[in-house]
């Protein structure tokens, strides 16, 4: 059924006198108030799921004053999209919650500002005598910034170190990444190689029902802003297609990220 506000509500057939919100999967009763819980996580009706959360608020009984956590006097759910727009007031506490948490975000974003400078060239750290643990760590928690910056040369040498070659002492050397890192679209990032002096980079690209393998030189995809990447093939009827992949910085820099997590885990597997 449809609620006056136009949101839908669907009757739990699990708990009696109990609603769910169609769009969020949140419960609720038949007036569409938040009762606690979430059926698409699992939770049961009622439950003091909704405490500390930035999304829901606690409302008084006179609706002037919302609060972080079911009180006594507060004991009506209600997302804070809604408190606000009614124009309801925030209580001191959750002013103080909202103040806390804008300090220890900054606190932690002042923190990994920090660690980073400690860090330096990324280009250069990642071949010092720091412990691979450590490494990892710092790779963790490097900024999408910081791995954007490393360079093709870096990523020649990590080939070179712990890529594997098909044949004996040769030059060509191929490396299959941790996590296979993709677009969250249709590809993710196979492995690198390196042929004839030259880095490559393989994806592995889903389109009409069939996949592939489709190459690149590496240095395109290193360059600044947006990689665009695109596969020409025929369909069953002989007739030539197009399909495309893109990769913005955020999915470039998973990639560089798995990168660098690939080689402290080969570089260093005795030691972990």
């Amino acid at each position: 059924m449809y609620l006056p506000n136009g949101k839908e509500v669907i009757e739990c057939d699990k708990y009696p006198n109990v609603y769910i919100i169609a769009e969020t999967g949140d419960f609720c009763d038949e007036k569409g108030n938040l009762v606690g819980g979430n059926i698409d996580n699992g939770d049961k009706p009622g439950r003091a799921a909704y405490n500390n959360r930035e999304d829901v608020v606690w409302i008084t009984k006179t609706g002037m004053l919302y609060y972080a956590n079911k009180t006594k006097s507060a004991t009506t759910c209600i997302p804070l999209s809604e408190a606000l727009r009614k124009g309801m007031t925030a209580s001191a506490g959750y002013n103080r919650l909202v103040a806390r948490a804008i300090k220890n975000k900054r606190r932690e974003e002042l923190k990994m500002k920090k660690k980073e400078e400690s860090v330096g060239n990324i280009n250069t750290f990642i071949f010092t005598r720091t412990a691979p643990k450590k490494k990892l760590e710092v790779i963790n928690e490097l900024s999408e910034e910081k791995l954007l910056s490393v360079k093709l040369s870096t990523i020649d040498k990590i080939v070179r170190e712990v890529g594997y070659a098909r044949y004996a002492h040769s030059p060509n050397k191929e490396l299959y990444l941790e996590g296979s890192p993709g677009n969250n679209w249709n590809s993710d990032v196979e492995s690198l190689a390196k042929h004839s002096r030259k880095l490559f980079i393989h994806f592995y690209l889903q389109y009409d029902n069939t996949d592939t393998t489709v190459s690149d030189y590496l240095w395109k995809f290193l360059e600044p802003g947006e990689y665009r990447g695109k596969h020409h093939y025929s369909d069953r009827y002989g007739n030539g297609q197009t399909t495309y992949f893109r990769y913005d910085n955020s999915d470039k820099a998973k990639v560089i990220r798995s990168i660098l997590k690939t080689y402290v885990l080969r570089k260093y597997k005795d030691k972990l």
